[in-house]
């Protein structure tokens, strides 16, 4: 059986998507260079872990992994907040919108869906959890002077809230990549809910 790309994220409401949109928008104009590639908005995700491929009759491991993981976790209050590059506004490949989530809650969902996936063999990133939104994508012959120009609108741009909801649930989905785009599609569901005890 063929691998399935997979990785774990939670969807966008689509108020979100509409404030980035705008926010794509109002970028898109300081980019004079066009250096950018800016995410259709029903490509951006919340992404806790990238899995990469998994052999199609493990699929139900991860699903369970990931479930496991988000046991006990109540729905979290996320705020989208400000803007940025990475891996930095002088060099950019990656344009992003902030996350911001003031319980802590976020950043120990990751964690426990990352040791539950490490448990049946998936290790995460080594990388500190730096929750974003990717809404835009330096293209690769782009002129280092258009993407520097760029980096400094980005950098520039006020850091105040300007979009939020709620996240009660997060999904394992599949990336199916196309000549015109990756296709996203949802495999599994894993509902947020607090536990008896109290999460």
């Amino acid at each position: 059986m063929a691998d399935v790309r997979t990785f774990v994220a939670a969807r966008l409401d689509p108020e979100v998507l509409r404030a980035l949109e705008e926010l794509q928008e109002r970028l898109r104009r300081l980019d004079e260079g066009c250096a950018c590639r800016w995410v259709g908005t029903e490509s951006i995700h919340l992404t806790f872990h990238f899995i990469g491929d998994v052999p199609a009759e493990r699929l139900p491991e991860v699903f369970a992994a990931v479930a496991q993981g988000c046991a006990g976790y109540p729905p979290l209050e996320i705020v989208i907040a400000g803007v940025g590059c990475f891996p930095n506004a002088r060099q950019p490949r990656i344009v992003w919108a902030g996350v911001r989530e003031e319980s802590g809650h976020l950043a120990r969902l990751h964690d426990a869906i990352g040791r539950a996936l490490e448990r049946i063999g998936y290790p995460p990133e080594r990388r500190p959890f730096t929750p974003h939104l990717t809404i835009g994508r330096i293209r690769r012959d782009a002129l280092t002077a258009h993407a520097a120009a760029l980096g400094r609108a980005v950098a520039a741009q006020p850091q105040e809230p300007f979009a939020a909801m709620r996240v009660a649930q997060v999904h394992v989905i599949k990336s199916d990549l196309r000549p015109s785009g990756a296709v996203y599609t949802t495999l599994a569901t894993s509902t947020l809910a607090p536990s008896k005890a109290g999460a």
